[in-house]
């Protein structure tokens, strides 16, 4: 074959390839935002099948691996959901919100040792004044709420106030529903003095912010107190 023939099959190989590529790449944007679409819109199936679509061009696209995370989560697939986030941490290991999504699907799994071991490492990487950081914080007050360890998720809260006063009506709430958890378990358990005690220290919370969210918090506290 002539040296020019082969320096045009190349060339139009080249051409080829890169056509392909873009047009894969435009396909994924387009499954892309349909699965998003529907699974915004509460059409699991719908927002499933656009993920694998996505993932059949490509298997390691992680937008479509923890868009198939949360997917699964809601689908009550955790164990799927779980592959999905190991998945994406296994293709971008510096990005912690594909960790906090996989401490999301363990604590869905009932393995919230797991989760709050997952959730401590991101805490540990993150800086203290990020997202990432203050997500955790969050996400591990609710896993403690959830092991009934209603003193550790308030008191993680209201670190989360004080790292943080722009997201103190969020942090302020939860700590006070913690507590208010506390109390409620209590009174199930017949201790009436116990449940006083903890709609206290919900009250505490509120002590000293200004503001009507908060005024209006004490006032409700004080008479279920009452």
């Amino acid at each position: 074959m002539p040296p020019r023939f082969r320096i045009f099959i190349t060339l139009l190989l080249l051409t080829f390839c890169t056509l392909h590529a873009k047009s894969d790449a435009t396909r994924i944007e387009f499954y892309y935002g349909i699965a998003e679409g529907n699974y915004l819109i509460g059409d699991l199936k719908g927002a499933a099948n656009g993920v694998e679509q996505m993932l059949k061009i490509d298997a390691d696209y992680v937008p479509a691996l923890t868009l198939k995370t949360r997917i699964k989560i809601d689908q009550g697939e955790p164990q799927v959901a779980l592959e999905s986030a190991d998945h994406a941490i296994s293709l971008e290991p510096e990005i912690l919100e594909h960790l906090l999504l996989k401490a999301l699907v363990l604590g869905n799994m009932n393995r919230r040792d797991d989760a709050i071991a997952v959730i401590e490492q991101v805490m540990q990487a993150a800086p203290i004044d990020g997202d990432d950081y203050r997500v955790a914080s969050k996400l591990l007050g609710l896993l403690l709420m959830a092991e009934g360890d209603w003193d550790n998720a308030a008191e993680t809260f209201n670190q989360i106030y004080l790292d943080n006063p722009e997201t103190a009506a969020i942090s302020l709430e939860l700590a006070s529903e913690a507590y208010l958890e506390k109390a409620g378990n209590a009174l199930n358990q017949g201790d009436t003095s116990a449940a006083v005690d903890a709609i206290t220290q919900a009250l505490e919370v509120h002590q000293q912010q200004l503001g009507e969210i908060s005024f209006k918090q004490r006032t409700a506290l004080r008479m279920m107190r009452a």
